[in-house]
């Protein structure tokens, strides 16, 4: 019912989306081909090269075979292949270590209900089997429609993304147990890990995020047709984080906007 109301709300949005593309052909076997192409020709495959590296170089990597008509893809319209280009294949197999640790855990909920609590009670109905399938299933399907669209990028999908993987992690044995194995300083190790990961959050807010906040004013200005604080919000994201060379190519085209509008003869 949700879905229905949501297609209903962005079918004038997404009809002239369609019509403004004039598509002929699926492109992503050429999207695909782009990212193994950028894959390939990293300096460093096993760990990536960075968040964002395919939207910033994909145009560099274009297919050849790509139809004019289709603009740069910016995502690679695959989350492997997206995951492998920005993580490398240490961050593609921690991903689906992740995927595969859950599953198998909903997997033994289920076989641990079939074979000890449901011949103990002998009641069928249960929202724990019933949490447990809707995620296993839901998990499967996401996995599968990962292969062709990057809705992991989607704030919405990933948030309940992760509700799911959090069912699945505990989806409620009860009873007796095998004690679990450990091993000496995981505990600590991913303690350590959370905290540092946390701070590097932080510090990214602090850091590519302003810049990225002075960029966007720097989108409104330039809207508003305010090129002198489209110029100086630039500059100050420039001033932050000078590695983004697309602030810089914004900065160049609004500078060469001025410079036109100077020179241009007033108006009768």
């Amino acid at each position: 019912l949700g879905g229905g109301v949501l297609y209903k709300e962005n079918e004038e949005y997404l009809r002239k989306r369609v019509n403004s593309l004039g598509a002929t052909a699926d492109v992503r076997g050429d999207v695909w081909y782009s990212a193994i192409a950028q894959h390939q020709q990293s300096p460093q495959p096993l760990i990536g090269d960075g968040a964002r590296s395919f939207f910033d170089a994909c145009y560099k990597f274009r297919s050849p075979l790509m139809p004019g008509w289709a603009p740069d893809a910016l995502f690679a319209h695959n989350e492997y292949l997206q995951m492998l280009v920005d993580y490398g294949w240490i961050g593609l197999a921690l991903a689906g270590l992740v995927a595969a640790t859950h599953f198998a855990n909903g997997v033994r909920f289920l076989h641990w209900f079939a074979h000890w609590k449901f011949p103990m009670v002998g009641l069928m109905p249960s929202n724990g089997v019933g949490l447990a399938l809707g995620s296993l299933a839901a998990l499967a399907a996401t996995m599968v429609h990962a292969m062709f669209e990057f809705h992991w990028h989607v704030a919405a999908t990933a948030l309940t993304g992760s509700i799911l993987l959090g069912i699945l992690a505990n989806p409620g044995f009860q009873g007796p147990e095998h004690k679990p194995a450990r091993l000496p300083g995981v505990r600590v190790g991913v303690k350590i890990g959370m905290i540092a990961a946390s701070l590097a959050m932080i510090a990214g807010a602090l850091t590519i995020g302003r810049a990225d906040y002075f960029a966007d004013k720097a989108g409104i200005a330039a809207k508003d047709g305010d090129v002198f604080h489209q110029i100086e919000h630039l500059t100050r994201a420039i001033e932050i984080h000078p590695e983004n060379g697309e602030t810089f190519y914004r900065r160049g085209l609004a500078w060469l906007d001025q410079v036109s509008d100077e020179k241009s003869p007033p108006a009768n």
